[in-house]
């Protein structure tokens, strides 16, 4: 990310522009939220939900919560409380970070002792530029869990799939599908736009991250979705079956 300091990395669309931040601002971003994460008292080891859409912010703070060893549950934002309340059950977090006060407020009321809560903004804004974190990720041991990825539920109780560092150090070297080969074949950054929930496959995470020289567009709203992602014309449109039967 360094490397690509100077230039845009991530896009995302918010209402009907198109939103992006440089690799500088991104890791800006992701050190202000170390920043916010050693001043609530997390540490190694803990657990921390994290509840929202795909972002920009999202990013950020995945980024940070593992830089800072701490393990991540993504959760789905469109699903029901009561359900969300069940994984969080489940993994017991001492955090929950919300897209925003109403995300968060929705799961303390199916769960009335739900951790504490944080949104996205409080997050990235606690801590001025120059306090941020800006030094290298808190060290892990093969065995230390990295992520918890909970099964959607559609075929039974959902269960929490546990990756850790051994795990993630196998499968994030092996280049995405496709994109080792459109990579060879074309001079041109490749367009990627990313509607799948990020949080689906941990490799999505950080596909739109590793590949610096691309230009990579978030977006979970299907009203713009059409417009927005054409105007890009994508080369590859990480999607799902929800987004073509809308």
């Amino acid at each position: 990310m360094q490397q690509a300091s100077g230039r845009v990395v991530l896009s995302e669309i918010r209402g009907t522009e198109f939103v992006s931040v440089s690799g500088a601002e991104l890791l800006d971003q992701v050190a202000r939220a170390r920043a916010y994460l050693r001043g609530a008292g997390l540490q190694t080891g803990d657990r921390c939900a994290l509840l929202g859409p795909n972002s920009i912010r999202w990013a950020a703070i995945d980024l940070a919560l593992m830089a800072e060893n701490i393990v991540v549950v993504p959760l789905y934002s469109r699903q029901a409380p009561a359900e969300l309340a069940a994984m969080m059950k489940d993994c017991t977090p001492r955090l929950l970070i919300a897209s925003d006060a109403a995300v968060g407020e929705s799961v303390a009321q199916a769960w009335p002792e739900a951790p504490r809560r944080a949104t996205f903004d409080e997050v990235l804004q606690s801590a001025p530029a120059q306090k941020g974190i800006a030094g290298p990720p808190n060290p892990r041991r093969s065995e230390d869990f990295v992520t918890i990825i909970y099964t959607s539920g559609t075929s039974g109780e959902p269960k929490g799939v546990c990756l850790n560092t051994r795990n993630l150090d196998h499968m994030l070297p092996a280049p995405p599908a496709g994109f080792d080969r459109l990579d060879k074949n074309t001079r041109e950054p490749l367009r990627v736009f990313q509607y799948l929930p990020l949080f689906r496959r941990f490799v999505d995470r950080h596909d739109v991250l590793r590949h610096a020289r691309n230009d990579s567009y978030l977006s979970t709203d299907l009203n713009s979705l059409p417009t927005k992602s054409a105007s890009r014309l994508p080369t590859i449109f990480s999607t799902c079956p929800r987004c073509w039967s809308a």
